[in-house]
């Protein structure tokens, strides 16, 4: 057995020893007790003695992670009562048309998934128009609203009137739906895929055959798209409604004044852990960690998003 320090001593018929916390171990040999020297009893072995200090295991070294994140660490997500949050995806980044320099500081923060386009903008929509925002500028772009004609290359004369909802796919495509159809647009290319329009119900399982209000990728590997007082969640790896929808969003999104729950005209995710929920003139912030509307809201359009709400 291990041992630490050891008295030896003798009785009549028996040598005892009182043992304490080990770092040593005596092996193969029997405990005999020889004569005490000096003022110290010394522990004897039959034979020759073998003291072996065990060996400690060699640790594991672990990983060094620098400063700048050469060697990734994979986030955990966290994760709301009604599973909204997750990773986000890679971006496509291209030179030309509405991509350009990809936000920088949201990407090294590690941001999840957004409504912003790669070049650090986002696109809304109103009738035949639409505004390029900056949210870092937390204002539209000068010479905004423009028309969709003419700048939205392969959008045919329906969709130039006007959309019923967008949806930014991973940062490489875009989804615009309208009536029954939608377009798929290529991020990089600049322009509308060969082949659309196509019909919604041949190709979304689970959605609305026509008429969506506003659809939104959320970071945790859904998409949640809205049609009148209901909305369905979407799991983008298998392509299909989950489970269960379509659902009143009544009960389903904490926070949300009754109007809201009635339907909602659009919605975005910005970088800074915020959904943004438009209905009328007013909006609502929506928190994803928390999931639930921050308190405060709704609050004006036009007061808030400079550039919007004309």
């Amino acid at each position: 057995m291990p041992i630490q320090s050891a008295i030896v001593f003798k009785t009549k018929l028996h040598y005892y020893v009182l043992v304490s916390l080990s770092v040593f171990t005596v092996t193969g040999l029997p405990l005999v007790a020889e004569e005490e020297t000096g003022t110290s009893a010394v522990p004897y072995l039959e034979g020759t003695p073998k003291l072996v200090k065990p060996k400690r295991p060699t640790p594991t070294p672990k990983p060094v992670i620098s400063s700048i994140g050469r060697i990734p660490v994979k986030p955990k997500p966290v994760v709301s009562s009604i599973g909204k949050v997750s990773v986000k995806p890679k971006p496509v980044v291209s030179s030309i048309g509405k991509v350009s320099v990809p936000d920088t500081d949201a990407l090294s923060a590690g941001k999840t998934t957004t409504s912003i386009w790669p070049n650090g903008k986002a696109y809304l929509f109103n009738g035949s128009q639409y505004v390029r925002y900056d949210p870092k500028a937390d204002k539209a772009d000068p010479g905004y609203p423009a028309p969709i004609a003419g700048n939205w290359p392969g959008f045919p004369p329906a969709f130039q009137e006007g959309i019923d909802a967008e949806v930014v796919w991973n940062h490489q495509t875009v989804y615009f739906f309208k009536g029954d159809q939608y377009l798929r647009y290529d991020i990089a290319a600049d322009r509308v895929d060969p082949g659309y329009p196509l019909p919604i119900a041949a190709h979304w399982p689970g959605l609305w055959m026509d008429h969506i209000d506003a659809g939104v990728v959320w970071p945790n590997g859904k998409a949640y798209f809205f049609s009148g007082s209901q909305y369905v969640r979407y799991d983008i790896a298998t392509d299909k409604a989950d489970p269960g929808y379509p659902a009143d969003i009544k009960g389903g999104w904490p926070g949300f004044p009754a109007s809201f729950a009635a339907g909602i005209d659009d919605v975005v995710v910005w970088n800074n852990g915020k959904a943004y929920f438009f209905k009328g003139n007013q909006y609502i912030r929506y928190d994803i960690a928390a999931d639930k509307t921050d308190p405060g809201y709704p609050q004006p359009i036009a007061a808030n998003w400079r550039g919007l709400g004309q």
